[in-house]
């Protein structure tokens, strides 16, 4: 049996034509034919997650994974409103996501009825392409229409440009009703992908621009960890007039570059800028996480920047773009390296010594580490077996990974589109889910207590490690410049509070753990890391004051030790 509802029947069918299958629902009525036909077809996963806001970064967790379609599902009103959040981190982190909402009937919108709302282009900003099926189709031009709307924004969501789609579907009256219908066949039409190249003659002007310039710097932001840019960047580093800038989340496995911008930067001093600034400046990948290189290059201005990316928008993060560059880095980066020679240059080695010698003053730092934030990241980045996944919560957890050096292969991610802390443990719940692999969340205690909905509902893999630092409160609001300054800092901004984890663990089916010291720290960990039938919790407690201090006398001590020098 099958709802009697034709218009869904066919979307469902489109669904299923374009490869989606799996399914993140959330519970209501309006969409019950929705649900009853997605969760009949045992060619789709269905997962019930209550909260939508929780729903959809539990998809944006499964789809940023699997690199494939995801669908959420709701009721009408202010239901999809909840997906907004997690459809804007998709949006700006090119996850392929399809927000599908039921609606209530045209004729009902600003009735006074319940749960109706204007819903169509609900998203317009977030997304990639938003429609509003046909209202209860039943000609054949109503099918056609509605076949070829729900195909190419399906394939839009999926493009070189990857993102999130809405579609809206209207539903009247009743809703519940079945009936019997063959399983509908559908051959949707489908978008053919164009590969694209520089020209032969932009291509020459770039390279004599590349030959003409002895300092080139190629800051890499973010990319999924099965980015071909490793392999690709290769004979670059061996260019003295070339210097490589990653984080973590670049994924990017390659040497020699500089993994620990922010440290680094401390190392140079005014005097200095100009000497390390570049001339050509080559960015692609995502968001970058360091304020420190924005601002250095905003500053310094370089002659040229090329920004690679195949969208049209002009991205000028650094202030300085003079060149849009519209195609994959993958593709330009593989037709520079065969064309480009080496230039003779001390740029490279420059940069390296900078390195060398603020690593050289990081280990001497946290040699003898108090206990605090940091010593809490330089135990556990040291203790994440090897190959697993590691997704990094916003405010200070993506900041202090960031200052250690990747010392074993691991996968990094973290909701940087955005940068928002809402919904990063929904996000980990649904990586977790959409991986399988050992998928391990440091999250600070605002984001944690913010997104507890993440674990409310029957899918947490056992694979799924929650380490919490709770530190009383926003400890960023203490080492970013301004609040910490002003008397508001502890109400306000800190939000100073005494929550702790173990009852939400013992609710949600944790094993919970916790640790007051370095020595407890160690001791927990091996344990935590171990194969279990259900997710873990490990709760750590850091002091508050001593983080701030601990973090801003690091970046003091680098500075004074290589100036030094």
């Amino acid at each position: 049996m099958h709802t009697n509802k034709k218009g869904v029947r066919l979307l469902v069918a489109i669904c299923k034509a374009k490869g989606l299958t799996d399914i993140i629902i959330s519970p209501g009525s309006r969409n019950a034919p929705l649900v009853i036909e997605f969760a009949r077809d045992a060619d789709f996963t269905c997962y019930v997650v209550p909260d939508e806001r929780s729903a959809a970064f539990v998809a944006l967790g499964m789809a940023q994974q699997t690199g494939r379609l995801t669908a959420v599902v709701c009721t009408s009103g202010t239901a999809p409103l909840n997906y907004a959040p997690a459809l804007a981190e998709a949006y700006y982190q090119r996850i392929p996501l399809v927000a599908i909402t039921a609606d209530r009937p045209a004729e009902w919108i600003d009735q006074a009825d319940g749960q109706a709302l204007k819903q169509h282009n609900i998203f317009e900003n977030y997304v990639r392409r938003s429609i509003t099926l046909p209202q209860e189709p039943s000609a054949d031009a109503d099918f056609w229409f509605l076949q070829r709307l729900v195909a190419e924004t399906l394939d839009i969501a999926l493009s070189d440009v990857k993102g999130p789609v809405h579609i809206n579907v209207p539903l009247r009256e009743p809703l519940y009703r079945l009936e019997e219908a063959s399983a509908l066949s559908v051959k949707p039409s489908t978008t053919l992908t164009i590969s694209s190249a520089l020209p032969e003659k932009e291509l020459l002007c770039l390279i004599d621009s590349w030959a003409s310039c002895k300092k080139k710097m190629i800051i890499c932001g973010g990319l999924s960890p099965d980015n071909k840019i490793s392999e690709l960047i290769k004979p670059l580093l061996k260019d003295e007039s070339v210097i490589v800038l990653t984080e973590t989340t670049s994924n990017l496995i390659a040497q020699p570059v500089i993994n620990c911008i922010d440290r680094v930067l401390s190392t140079i001093s005014s005097t200095e800028e100009v000497a390390f600034s570049p001339d050509l400046l080559i960015t692609f990948g995502g968001p970058v996480i360091s304020k420190k290189i924005k601002a250095f290059i905003r500053k310094t201005k370089p002659i040229h920047h090329w920004h690679i990316d195949p969208d049209v928008f002009h991205t000028d993060t650094y202030q300085s773009l003079t060149l849009h560059i519209p195609l994959s880095p993958e593709v330009f980066l593989n037709q520079l390296v065969e064309r480009v020679v080496s230039v003779s240059s001390t740029y490279k080695s420059e940069w390296i010594e900078k390195d060398r010698i603020a690593e050289t003053a990081h280990q001497e730092y946290v040699k003898d580490l108090r206990w605090s934030d940091m010593k809490v990241f330089e135990t556990i980045l040291s203790k994440i077996p090897e190959n697993s996944d590691l997704q990094m919560g916003n405010s200070t957890p993506v900041r202090y990974t960031q200052l250690f050096k990747p010392t074993k292969q691991l996968h990094y991610f973290g909701n940087r589109g955005t940068s928002g802390i809402d919904g990063c443990v929904s996000t980990a719940a649904g990586a977790a889910i959409g991986s399988g692999n050992l998928t391990t969340l440091i999250i600070g205690d605002m984001a944690f207590f913010y997104d507890t909905n993440g674990l409310w509902h029957q899918h947490l893999s056992a694979n799924l490690r929650i380490i919490l630092i709770n530190n009383g409160g926003g400890g960023i609001f203490r080492i970013i410049e301004g609040p910490s300054g002003v008397d508001e800092l502890e109400r306000f901004f800190e939000t100073r509070h005494s929550f702790t984890a173990p009852h939400i663990a013992a609710a949600y089916n944790l094993n919970y753990s916790s640790a007051h010291s370095v020595e407890e720290l160690k001791e927990q960990l091996p344990l935590f890391f171990q194969k279990t039938v259900s997710a873990s919790l490990l709760e750590i407690f850091t002091p508050s004051e001593d983080n701030a201090e601990v973090l801003s006398s690091y970046f003091k001590f680098i500075a004074v030790k290589s100036h030094n020098k």
